[in-house]
Formats: structure tokens, sequence, C-alpha cells
């Protein structure tokens, strides 16, 4: 798994202007094969792009997509050269969200009780 990160710094306030249609973009790069996930973050400094990919190729695709993309809604990102940093991935912690356990049903027959209950 490939992920690239893209740091658009000098463009603080400006993503308002994406928020408002980011639908648009998520349309475009779902048709990326390969493509896991992708975040548009807003950073004090501006704009950061994260995408998580099956492979190098996908991460360059769905990354000149979105640079194109936002380049149409923001001239001045034209010609701009992002901080941006493509790797492997090499560890990766995923956790679940803890739901409302106060709605769940208790333990049933074959399973432990949980703690706390």
């Amino acid at each position: 798994m490939t992920v690239d990160i893209r740091m658009y710094s000098g463009f603080a306030g400006q993503a308002g202007r994406l928020a408002a249609v980011r639908q648009d973009v998520e349309e475009l790069l779902r048709t990326v094969h390969g493509l896991r996930r992708f975040v548009l973050l807003e950073t004090a400094e501006g704009l950061a792009v994260i995408l998580e990919c099956e492979d190098r190729a996908a991460c360059e695709e769905c990354a000149r997509r979105a640079e194109h993309w936002m380049q149409e809604r923001m001239p001045a990102l034209s010609g701009y050269r992002p901080l941006a940093v493509t790797g492997e991935v090499i560890a990766e912690v995923s956790v679940q969200p803890i739901t409302d356990r106060s709605s769940s049903p208790g333990p049933t027959s074959g399973t432990a009780p949980r703690l706390g209950t």
C-alpha cells in the first residue's frame, strides 16, 4: 500500500471554496482503480491532501486529478508545487469506533461476559 501526502502552504482560509464542491472531486477520484482513501484537510497553513492507494501508480493518478480539480477552483494554485512525500506503508493501526455499550445486548450463550457490566 502506498500513501501520498501533499501540503499546500500559503492558502489559509481557502478550504471553504473546495469544501463547498467536494462531491465533484469525490466522484472524479472514485473511478481510479486502486484508490483506498482520499482526505482533503484544512490546515493552519492552507490545505493538505492524503491519498492511500494500492500502488504508486494509483496515487500518482489520484494526485494528478486532485491537483487539476483544485487548480480549476483556485487559480492561484496554478504552477504551485506542493511539498509532497510518497512512501510504502510499513506499519498501520486501525481502531474501530467505540459504540454506545448501554444499548448493546448482554453476553450470549458461549461468550465471555464483558468487564465492567
